[in-house]
């Protein structure tokens, strides 16, 4: 049974700095995944302290367990989850209700806005979704988790029995299928997409209507409103060739793509694909290359800058739309703001490592990673390491040494972060 340990934190404790309002909580033994929500207000992890696990939801201490997974926080962080296991038993922990116990379960899925959740358990050699707490499907060989819209009151998933498969949107029920690609829901959810196998062609859907037959197809990818669409297929002819399709206009054919991405309101694309061995970068009719390797290709938001890394000659590059930096030895993956005004990465050149934010050069350092951004990039924060340890970079402000640190979390905003740093043996989180 789960037990909340009041005061746990003060048996360790939090220090909170008055001026900048960032709590240390600590110490821990060991620290796993924090998260932090959109918004900042909500953070998440899993730790654990003498030899017991337990869960960390803002200032609430859940535990202690024989063993969980990591917290999980909707999007918009007014909803957490995690499985936890006790005496052999493994129960689905929602906010604060408790669901099971299961022979075994997944962590929650949940809706934007955090109204709406499902998970995936079995028992009895079969698996069983269940939404919301109150709605279960079952059972069946096989299920996915459970992909909603923002508001939660759309959803689709996968699921298989020893035979056949069939792909669920609200009460629609497709198949069967002999296999099937992840399903895809609008943001909006009005509109649905995914790919199937039947008789060895497969075939893709959206919103109901038939595309092929192929030799092969891929998932499906919407704009925000779902009124867009983006997906591969590959066909065999003398050789094998994929074509990518938004809407109705088909490009191609290539080698081989990956890195498909749409922007919000379907105007733009942008993809990876391979010719004659060598690597291109397309956006929309522009094409990039070739190339020796092409890394990480990121789209804004909006879909009018575009950002990736690539190597020619042995030596890398930083595609920020039409302006190209480089040469660098060697490059960490390019970081664009969600509204694509800026942009970061980390290069080595003759043996040092430096972090690159806009136009902004830090370093150099022993080495360092690529900074997080905020959705206008105005804020930003990294990790580098001098003299063996680690230190958080953080706007304007430098905190360590540390002899370990992890990726810092920050808010869409830039006003919030949260990180986790190892000091004389023992683990710490700052959240601000």
């Amino acid at each position: 049974m789960k037990r909340y340990i009041a005061g746990f934190l003060f048996v360790l404790f939090t220090l909170v700095n008055a001026q900048t309002k960032a709590k240390t909580l600590g110490p821990f033994t060991n620290v796993w995944d924090i998260r932090l929500s959109e918004n900042g207000l909500f953070y998440t992890f899993k730790f654990e302290y003498k030899k017991d696990m337990f869960a960390q939801i803002n200032d609430k201490v859940l535990g202690p367990y024989y063993n969980l997974t990591s917290p999980v926080l909707s999007p918009g962080g007014n909803s957490y989850g995690f499985v936890y296991e006790q005496y052999r038993e493994r129960f689905v922990l929602v906010n604060n209700k408790s669901y099971g116990p299961f022979y075994d379960s997944n962590n929650p899925t949940f809706s934007y806005d955090g109204t709406h959740f499902a998970f995936v358990y079995k028992e009895n050699k079969s698996e069983y979704v269940n939404i919301d707490g109150d709605a279960i499907y079952g059972p069946q060989y096989d299920a996915g988790d459970v992909i909603f819209s923002d508001n939660g009151e759309h959803f689709t998933y996968a699921y298989c029995t020893e035979q056949e498969c069939f792909i669920k949107v609200d009460t629609a029920v497709f198949g069967p299928y002999d296999e099937i690609k992840s399903p895809n829901i609008s943001r909006k959810g009005f509109h649905y997409g995914f790919s199937y196998k039947k008789d060895k062609l497969w075939y893709t859907v959206v919103d109901g209507k038939i595309l092929g037959p192929f030799d092969y197809a891929w998932e499906v990818y919407f704009s925000e409103d779902g009124k867009h669409y983006l997906f591969a297929f590959g066909t065999y002819g003398n050789v094998w060739k994929i074509y990518v399709q938004k809407d109705g206009n088909i490009v191609g054919p290539y080698d081989n793509v990956s890195w498909m991405d749409i922007d919000s309101k379907g105007k733009h694309i942008t993809f990876k694909f391979e010719k004659a061995q060598e690597q291109y970068f397309k956006s929309d009719k522009k094409e990039f290359g070739p190339y020796e390797y092409i890394d990480d290709p990121m789209l804004s938001q909006k879909g009018y800058h575009y950002a990736f890394n690539y190597m020619v000659d042995g030596r890398w590059y930083a595609q920020i739309d039409r302006k190209r930096l480089g040469a660098f030895d060697t490059i960490r993956w390019v970081n664009l703001s969600n509204n694509g005004k800026s942009y970061s990465f980390a290069f080595k050149k003759n043996e040092e490592w430096y972090v690159q934010i806009g136009k902004k050069v830090l370093g150099p350092f022993e080495n360092a990673w690529t900074a997080t951004l905020s959705y206008d990039g105005k804020s930003f924060a990294f990790v580098f390491m001098k003299d063996g340890n680690y230190y958080a970079h953080i706007n304007n402000e430098v905190f360590g040494p540390f002899e370990d640190l992890t990726w810092i979390r920050l808010s869409s905003d830039g006003k919030h972060y949260a990180y986790m740093y190892k000091k004389n043996g023992m683990w710490f989180v700052r959240v601000k």
